[in-house]
């Protein structure tokens, strides 16, 4: 099958297009952006909205999808096909790297590595750690000695 040149353009152009908020909501979240802003700033109006409802929501640990469905009003398809999207991560994916990066301001502003946990949703200040870790490569109590 022959795919027209001008729609081939046209899906090249789009892609193109949401290459910058992909972009932004990787390194936003990610080891590489550890600022102390207290929130990221997206450009989308869905990601603003998003981040907002997490902030509302940050010391909840019940808190997960299906609480962002009902608030948002969306199908989990439609939810998880725009936040991968605009950010390249799956919407749990997206949550746990936003709490993460708010405890890793926490940790950062004196807070202990277990008041950390609870307060950003974490049930389990193993568990927080073990997160924390993998997203950036040093232990909770390495990050806060570096200081």
């Amino acid at each position: 099958m022959k795919i027209n040149s001008f729609v081939y353009l046209h899906l090249f152009n789009q892609l193109l297009s949401k290459r910058p908020q992909r972009e932004w909501g990787k390194t936003s979240l990610s080891n590489s952006s550890l600022s102390s802003q207290a929130t990221p700033k997206p450009v989308d109006p869905f990601l603003s909205r998003l981040y907002a409802l997490f902030d509302a929501n940050l010391s909840d640990s019940g808190f997960g999808l299906e609480q962002i469905l009902n608030e948002l009003g969306m199908s989990r398809t439609n939810l998880f096909r725009k936040v991968k999207a605009l950010t390249g991560l799956t919407a749990h994916d997206l949550l746990r790297n936003y709490r993460l990066k708010r405890g890793a301001q926490l940790l950062r502003a004196g807070q202990s590595v277990k008041q950390t946990a609870y307060q950003v949703g974490f049930d389990s200040p193993a568990y927080f750690s073990k997160c924390f870790r993998e997203l950036y490569q040093r232990s909770p109590r390495e990050f806060i000695a570096q200081g």
